[in-house]
């Protein structure tokens, strides 16, 4: 009896050796498909032996992959899925439960604060925006919902980390070292996501963009281990140790009410933390 990899993988070879008007976008997209929360990390070979397609056209396509960002290659020679997957997902990631239980308490934090309020998740190379809500005031943050933001110095990439399970932090921090400001080592951010786990909120003063601050606070699951962040993304003039204490203690309000609504829902549900709920 055929199986469906089977199947599939005969699909992908032609036939006869032909391939099909659209052969070169449907193997494409079958290597992008093999990748998974079980299987995040792929080689060329593993590439190759799975779908059993020649190795010249496995390189060239995941070259093409890795150039448009759909795919990105770490120096062991490892492919995990790149932002432009991250970004092309908003669109599912924003109509998420989540996103739907969050959008109340962003809306809340921006009215009482009159800051802008973000919502963000991990993604491959640092964080990513999935809703943001901006005031009438003229400062606007320089992110949007879908975007990522690269590294981790930002607020939200600082509480993102500190929040996950440790044995994490190491290999966020080798995945984007090379974008490190000169002085900052591995040791040291482990110090820093100490604190934050400590103090329960996270400060970015200036520190990924001039002329912008802010605050973020961990969404957690059941687990304990980050889902989200909540933060408030202001000016730098506005961003004095008085303002930025006050602001912290309404994103850790924010934060912490998310945390116990989502985990509610999921506990009537009937989910447990195992059910990939959280970011680690």
């Amino acid at each position: 009896m055929e199986t469906s990899t089977t199947s599939s993988r005969a699909f992908l070879a032609g036939e006869a050796g032909e391939a099909a008007p659209l052969g070169t976008l449907e193997r494409g997209l079958y290597l992008l498909g093999l990748f998974s929360t079980e299987r995040p990390e792929w080689t060329l070979r593993e590439l190759r032996e799975e779908s059993q397609l020649p190795k010249a056209t496995v390189r060239r396509l995941m070259l093409t992959l890795e150039r448009l960002g759909w795919v990105e290659q770490d120096v062991a020679g490892n492919y995990a899925l790149g932002p432009r997957m991250l970004q092309s997902l908003y669109a599912k990631t924003s109509a998420s439960v989540l996103v739907s239980e969050a959008r109340p308490y962003l809306e809340r934090l921006a009215q009482s604060t009159t800051e802008s309020a973000l919502l963000s998740v991990w993604g491959h190379e640092g964080t990513l925006s999935l809703d943001l809500v901006t005031t009438e005031r003229h400062f606007k943050p320089f992110t949007s919902a879908g975007m990522v933001v690269h590294g981790l110095m930002s607020a939200d990439a600082k509480v993102l980390v500190a929040f996950a399970p440790e044995m994490l932090w190491d290999a966020r921090y080798a995945s984007l070292s090379q974008a490190m400001p000169a002085g900052v080592t591995v040791d040291s951010m482990r110090a820093k996501w100490r604190e934050v786990r400590a103090a329960g909120v996270a400060f970015d003063n200036e520190e990924w963009k001039p002329g912008v601050c802010a605050v973020a606070a961990p969404v957690l699951g059941a687990d304990g281990f980050v889902l989200a962040s909540i933060s408030l993304v202001i000016p730098s003039e506005r961003g004095g140790k008085q303002e930025l204490e006050r602001y912290a203690a309404a994103v850790r309000d924010a934060a912490a009410a998310l945390s116990r609504v989502h985990i509610e829902r999921n506990q009537a549900l009937g989910m447990t933390p195992d059910d990939g709920d959280s970011q680690g």
